[in-house]
Parts: structure tokens; C-alpha cells; sequence
């Protein structure tokens, strides 16, 4: 539910504020790590569905090679 991401949030929030020693320079460097983190996890996603698709297409076109074979041999 909302309120319990909202309450982890809140307590992962509150706990790398406690880990950094209330130091605005170490929660900076948390968050931008992971900022960075984050955004190489959506990269690596995109590239895997932009995989995904090209794998999808190779595979229609050998279908469609496949079934032009096949219409050949049937017309012999």
C-alpha cells in the first residue's frame, strides 16, 4: 500500500541521515549515488527492451522467410 512504501521510505531516508552523521556533504554523496544507481539501472533496462524487440524482429522475419518457403514448395 501507499502508506507502507511511504513509511520505508521514510525510514531509509531517516536511516542514511543517522549513517552520515547528519553531515549534508556524506548525504549528498549518498544521494547522488544513488541518482547514478538509478540511472544505470533504467539504461540497462532500456537496453534490454530495445533487445528484446530486436530479438523479436528477427524472429518475425524468419517466420516470414519461413512461410514464403513454404508457399514455394506448395506451388511446385
Amino acid at each position: 500500500s501507499t502508506y507502507s512504501i511511504e513509511y520505508e521510505c521514510k525510514k531509509i531516508a531517516s536511516n542514511i541521515v543517522e549513517s552520515c552523521g547528519y553531515q549534508p556533504r556524506k548525504i549528498l554523496a549518498v544521494l547522488r549515488r544513488l541518482q547514478a544507481a538509478t540511472a544505470w539501472c533504467e539504461a540497462r533496462a532500456e537496453g534490454r527492451q530495445r533487445m528484446a524487440e530486436e530479438i523479436l524482429r528477427q524472429q518475425a522475419n524468419a517466420v516470414e522467410a519461413l512461410n514464403a518457403e513454404a508457399a514455394m514448395l506448395a506451388l511446385k
